[in-house]
């Protein structure tokens, strides 16, 4: 009863989890980044709603020939994984590590619809304007 419970969990995590995904890539941000994290929780999302048939696949695997392909996939995975915890935190600790020199500002372009920035654009020129008004040097 109580693993019922925390798949249901893990299930309503990754559908949000998704819509997340599917929400950013609809408002002008369908990137790699967004393609692979909708795929991974789609994945992920299936695997719980049929975990049982997974299990058995796994079983069956572990106990044939297929025990060393299971052992890579989990090592590739918990290297990926390690490497994607890596770069967030890296990017964590730079983006919040205070610098007085001074530095250029360089704003990457993006999508322009009809005339008028994306919503991501006039993020990324109001994050500039910002940086500019607060550092004039």
């Amino acid at each position: 009863m109580r693993s019922r419970i925390v798949f249901a969990v893990i299930e309503i995590l990754l559908a949000a989890d998704a819509a997340m995904f599917v929400y950013t890539a609809a408002m002008d941000s369908f990137n790699i980044g967004s393609i692979c994290g909708l795929s991974w929780c789609m994945i992920l999302l299936l695997i719980c709603i049929c975990r049982a048939k997974f299990v058995q696949i796994l079983s069956k695997l572990w106990l044939g020939r297929g025990r060393i392909f299971l052992i890579a996939a989990a090592l590739l995975l918990t290297v990926q994984v390690s490497a994607a915890v890596f770069f967030s935190v890296r990017m964590i600790q730079s983006a919040d590590r205070p610098t007085d020199e001074e530095l250029p500002v360089i704003v990457l372009g993006c999508t322009v619809k009809d005339d008028r920035p994306s919503v991501m654009l006039s993020a990324r020129i109001d994050t500039a304007f910002a940086y500019l008004t607060a550092h004039p040097s």
